[in-house]
């Protein structure tokens, strides 16, 4: 006979079971809790700020044999440069009204991309059958003369087009190049250089662009760092033509102010001032931002360097040695990281031209000569960027450098709001300006996929980590794995953005999380990742522990007691 005790203690066993294993599910399924953002490294809010900072101009346009262009490409993805300036000239694409010429284009955009760089397209350089400005000389008429059209909606036309025949590979466009020059405004010193007129630009070509693609990034032409007025030769100090952009309401028109960051003579940490041409000169610009309420948009560097001309040859840029043009580079680009979070690209000017001639300064800008030989500068940045970066404790956007997409046509980069909702949140003066509201990205900005396999890494140093995401239509998942450890992230539909743990508990040391689109459909979204520090941060974690301790001791009990049970039964 079975003694009613032990049989209420079976009884009893069995109900604190099926209690813990339930509140061990209920915790996990429930989801782990905002992980606190730790001080180490706060979130850079203004959008498209926290990406890889290391860029280089091109000249694959200049290229007539394919592999010169395959091989300069190579060389870049390994140097670490991550996103490529490439020229799109209008005569070149549109040789006549509506004749456009694309295959050029698309095979310079395809390589970049199958080697992991974005493309950041300049947009100028009209044909002849275009009207010019009425205050074009006869001579000046087309190429190689950069002249603005006379009727600024033939520019947004052919800006409109070039963004829809690129929708999905190319999403960052600069809007002409330099304009506070008279020879990239008209060539015309009588008719001195105007920001009341490129804002109309601007805004012409914005709202084309914007209609074609609403993730379109709209870049400012860079303007030509100078302490000149237009009673000289036509030409205006940056600094005044910013102002005057402010002043036309060109705001509303760019979601990223292109500058030119030439150091000219003088080492990364030289300190700004209105006479002075250097590479903080950048502040003075964004001083100019903050003073027109647009503090939270970022500043990308177009043209950024040092020119290591030999003396003797005349150079508008200054010089500096070859060996202090490479450790200023690679300065530069740490100083701006350190001291500027409103900055996101320097694009090195430049990394190859086939045609730039040793008896012109210019040509001593280059990290790679025309026979691909690496000048100092070269190996510098390859150091510097090469390498796969590493997130320490804080949080990291989207696409910010220690992100590694595998392929970056499985994934969108898209806004999240409307181009309306981000010009007004960014020129908000008291507050939180540049964080977006809860419901919506934190910068406003993400990446998206719907490929199911889609793959990205994320190399970090820390304890924990979590990622913040949604599903954008039904239920989805994202497969992670985290030094072999895999686990799946179910995203609900009815859910907004949320942080969810992927690793907790993790030893010291650099750890490497594989971030993959889940197979059962739906497109998800990716707002950035939450790196932490010192003890466990999700909360979750000694409760877990506490509960799996007493199921595993209930079950040693459940054991122990039907295996006495049985015995009994079976004498």
């Amino acid at each position: 006979m079975v003694p009613p005790s032990r049989l209420r203690r079976i009884k009893l066993a069995a109900l604190g079971l099926i209690a813990a294993c339930g509140a061990m599910w209920w915790l996990w399924a429930g989801g782990a809790p905002d992980v606190p953002t730790v001080a180490a490294r706060p979130p850079r809010d203004v959008p498209l700020a926290d990406v890889a900072p290391w860029g280089a101009n091109f000249f694959l346009e200049e290229e007539v044999e394919a592999w010169n262009a395959e091989h300069t490409v190579e060389w870049a993805q390994a140097a670490g440069i991550r996103w490529a300036k490439q020229h799109f000239r209008w005569y070149e694409i549109e040789r006549a009204p509506g004749d456009f010429r694309w295959p050029k284009y698309d095979g310079i955009v395809d390589l970049y991309r199958d080697h992991g760089i974005e493309v950041i397209a300049r947009l100028d350089f009209p044909g002849e059958w275009i009207e010019p400005a009425d205050w074009v000389p006869a001579e000046k008429r087309g190429p190689p003369a950069n002249t603005p059209p006379g009727d600024f909606g033939d520019y947004a036309r052919w800006v409109r087009a070039t963004v829809e025949h690129f929708k999905g590979r190319v999403r960052f466009y600069q809007i002409w190049n330099e304009p506070n020059l008279f020879y990239e405004w008209g060539w015309n010193p009588q008719h001195p250089v105007d920001p009341d007129e490129y804002a109309d630009l601007l805004e012409a070509a914005a709202d084309a662009a914007r209609a074609a693609d609403p993730n379109v990034v709209i870049l400012t032409a860079p303007l030509a760092i100078n302490n000149e007025t237009v009673d000289l030769q036509g030409n205006m100090s940056d600094l005044d033509y910013l102002r005057g952009m402010y002043q036309a309401g060109a705001a509303d028109h760019f979601d990223v102010l292109s500058v030119n960051a030439f150091g000219i003579d003088r080492p990364p940490a030289d300190p700004p001032a209105p006479d002075r041409l250097n590479f903080r000169r950048v502040e003075l610009q964004h001083e100019i931002m903050r003073d027109a309420g647009d503090e939270c948009t970022p500043v990308w560097a177009a043209e950024y360097g040092w020119n290591a001309a030999p003396a003797g040859l005349l150079s508008m840029w200054g010089r500096v040695s070859a060996g202090d043009q490479a450790t200023y580079t690679v300065g530069g680009v740490s100083f701006a990281r350190a001291n500027w979070p409103w900055a996101g690209v320097l694009s090195i000017w430049y990394f190859r031209n086939p045609r730039h001639a040793r008896d012109d300064a210019v040509y001593y800008f280059h990290m790679v000569d025309e026979a691909f030989n690496r000048e100092r500068v070269y190996a510098a940045v390859q150091a510097a960027a090469a390498p796969p970066a590493v997130a320490g404790p804080g949080e990291w956007a989207e696409r910010s450098g220690p992100v590694r997409l595998a392929d970056l046509d499985e994934w969108t980069w898209a806004w999240d709001g409307t181009a309306a909702e981000r010009s007004q949140r960014r020129r908000c003066l008291t507050g939180d300006c540049c964080r977006a509201p809860e419901a919506f990205a934190a910068d406003y900005g993400y990446i998206a996929s719907d490929v199911p396999g889609a793959r990205l890494a994320f190399r970090f140093d820390g304890p924990s980590l979590a990622v913040r995401a949604k599903t954008l239509s039904q239920a989805a998942a994202l497969n992670a794995e985290v030094n072999g450890d895999s686990d799946v992230i179910a995203l609900k539909a009815s859910d907004g953005w949320r942080w969810l743990t992927v690793a907790d508990g993790l030893p010291d040391g650099t750890h490497e999380l594989d971030l993959a689109v889940g197979r059962a459909g739906g497109r998800v979204a990716i707002d950035g990742f939450r790196v932490g520090s010192g003890a466990s941060t999700d909360p979750r974690r000694p409760w877990l522990w506490l509960l799996g301790a007493a199921a595993a001791l209930l079950g040693g009990i459940l054991v122990f007691d039907v295996r006495q049970v049985s015995s009994r039964v079976r004498l």
